[in-house]
C-alpha cells in the first residue's frame, strides 16, 4: 500500500547485503503488529513500539515507522533496533551502497549510518556509485522531456541527456533512457554519457551483461556493447531460471542457456504459445501443454488447459482443473506428479509451501453448459507442508508467510505465531495478551 512503481524498479536492489556474515534478522508487518525477532524469536524491536517495519538492506539496515498527523514516517535502523535517524521520511530503500529517502514529495541520499549526502531536492534520484548520483528536478510524469543530472561532490551538472522514461536504478553500470525525439531506447553509464545510442524500441535493464531488447517490434538480448546476442526475431521472449524462451511467429519456439545465448533446442509446431516456469521451458498448442527441462527433455505432457507454474526447490506447480477443486499437485523436476492434490498451492520457500483450503459449491452454468464452481473467499485458510506432500500444520490459518530461513509466520484470528520449518512455536503475538 505504500510501494509505487519507482519503488518497485528499486526492489531487487534492496536485498544486497553489505556483510554475507550479518546474523539474519526477521521482519513482521501485519496490519496490527510490527516487530523485529531473531532467528530464536527473541524480541529486538518488540510489537507496539512502530505501526510498520520493513527490511531496507538484508539483515543490515531497517526502516521503522509510526503515524504523525495520520501520516507515516520512517526512521532509519540498525539490525539491533538502533535508531540512526529521526522519524523523518516518507520512504527509505537502498541503492548499492547508500539509502534513497523521499521527504516532502522529493528525494535525496544517506550513507548506511544515516548520514546525509543529498538533500531532498529531486524528482528522482538513483546512484551511480562512489558517491555519484543521476538525478531529476522536473516531473518525470508529464509529457515534458526531462534533462539528467550527474551530482558528484554536491554539484549537480546537466549531463546533456533528455530523456521521456524518467530514470531506472543502474544494472551493470548501465540505465536505459528513452530519447524523445525519436522515442527510441538506448543507455546512460555511471558517469552520465550515453554508452549505447538510443536505437531499440524497448530497452530492459541489464543483469549478468544481458538485456532484453526490441527493434521494430521484436524483441531479442544485446551485451553491453549494444551488439545482438539473440536477433530480434521473436514475438515474445522471457527469461527463467538459467533459460531465456523466444517464441517466433507462433510456429518456432527456440531456448537459449541464459549465460551465453546459446541455442539449446527448439520446438516446431502450429498455434504454438510458450511461457516460462522456473528452468522449464513451457509450450502450447491446441492439443497439449508440454514442459521441457534446460537440455530439451520433454518431461511432462498435460492438457491444453492446465497451468503450470514456478514450485519450490525446482519443481512446478500443476493445476489441470478448475480454481478452488483440488486440482493442484506439485511436479518434481524429472515431471513426475506427486499423488497429492490440494486447492492451491503456494511456494514460501525452497523447501515448504503453504496449502490451501476453501469452501467451494458446485452449480450448472446454462450459457456455458457446464459445470462451475463458486468459492466462498472468506473461507479460505492456510496450511503448511514440505515438497514431499508432508502436512506439517493445518489449514487453520488465515494466512502463512515466509519470515526469514527456515521460519514462517502464521496469521490467525488469534494472532500472529513464528514457527521453524516443523511448525514449532518459537513467538507468538496473541489478541488477548
Amino acid at each position: 500500500m505504500r510501494h509505487w512503481k519507482w519503488l518497485a524498479l528499486l526492489a531487487a536492489l534492496w536485498l544486497c547485503a553489505a556483510g554475507a556474515a550479518a546474523e539474519e534478522v526477521l521482519c513482521v508487518s501485519t496490519e496490527t503488529c510490527a516487530a523485529l525477532l531473531d532467528l530464536g524469536g527473541g524480541e529486538i524491536v518488540p510489537p507496539g513500539a512502530y505501526s510498520d517495519i520493513y527490511e531496507v538492506v538484508e539483515n543490515e539496515r531497517y526502516a521503522l515507522g509510526a503515524e504523525t498527523d495520520g501520516r507515516m514516517r520512517y526512521a532509519l535502523a540498525d539490525s539491533s533496533g538502533t535508531l540512526l535517524t529521526g522519524a523523518e521520511y516518507d520512504l527509505l530503500a537502498a541503492d548499492g551502497d547508500v539509502i534513497l529517502f523521499r521527504q516532502g514529495g522529493l528525494y535525496g541520499a544517506m550513507d548506511m549510518d544515516g548520514n546525509l549526502l543529498l538533500t531532498a531536492a529531486y524528482t528522482q534520484l538513483v546512484s551511480a556509485g562512489d558517491g555519484a548520483f543521476l538525478a531529476l528536478t522536473t516531473d518525470p510524469n508529464d509529457d515534458t522531456p526531462d534533462e539528467i543530472l550527474r551530482i558528484a561532490g554536491g554539484e549537480a551538472v546537466s549531463t546533456g541527456i533528455r530523456t521521456a522514461s524518467g530514470l531506472e536504478p543502474l544494472c551493470d553500470g548501465l540505465m536505459p533512457f528513452r530519447e524523445p525525439d525519436t522515442e527510441l531506447y538506448g543507455y546512460v553509464d555511471s558517469q552520465g554519457a550515453v554508452a549505447i545510442e538510443a536505437q531499440f524500441s524497448y530497452a530492459g535493464a541489464f543483469e549478468d551483461g544481458v538485456a532484453h531488447a526490441a527493434a521494430e517490434g521484436l524483441s531479442g538480448a544485446i551485451n553491453r556493447e549494444g551488439d545482438w546476442l539473440i536477433r530480434p526475431e521473436y514475438d515474445f521472449l522471457e527469461w527463467g531460471d538459467g533459460i531465456i524462451v523466444g517464441l517466433q511467429g507462433r510456429e518456432t519456439c527456440v531456448v537459449y542457456a541464459a549465460e551465453n545465448s546459446v541455442e539449446r533446442f527448439r520446438v516446431e509446431g502450429a498455434n504454438l504459445s510458450a511461457a516460462v516456469a522456473g528452468a522449464c521451458a513451457i509450450v502450447m498448442d491446441d492439443e497439449a501443454l508440454y514442459a521441457y527441462s534446460a537440455d530439451g527433455t520433454l518431461i511432462l505432457q498435460t492438457a491444453r488447459t492446465a497451468t503450470l507454474s514456478p514450485g519450490a526447490g525446482g519443481q512446478l506447480i500443476l493445476s489441470d482443473g478448475d480454481w478452488g477443486t483440488a486440482c493442484v499437485a506439485i511436479v518434481e523436476p524429472d515431471g513426475t506428479v506427486l499423488d497429492r492434490r490440494d486447492q492451491h498451492l503456494l511456494a514460501l520457500s525452497d523447501d515448504r509451501y503453504a496449502f490451501i483450503t476453501m469452501r467451494v459449491a458446485s452449480y450448472s452454468s446454462d450459457a456455458l453448459g457446464t459445470i462451475r464452481y463458486s468459492v466462498d473467499y472468506d473461507s479460505l485458510r492456510y496450511g503448511l507442508m514440505d515438497t514431499a506432500g508432508r502436512e506439517i500444520l493445518p489449514a487453520e490459518y488465515l494466512e502463512i508467510r515466509s519470515a526469514g530461513t527456515d521460519r514462517y509466520l502464521t496469521i490467525a484470528e488469534d494472532g500472529l505465531r513464528l514457527t521453524d520449518e516443523e511448525g514449532n512455536v518459537l513467538w507468538s503475538h496473541l489478541t488477548e495478551e
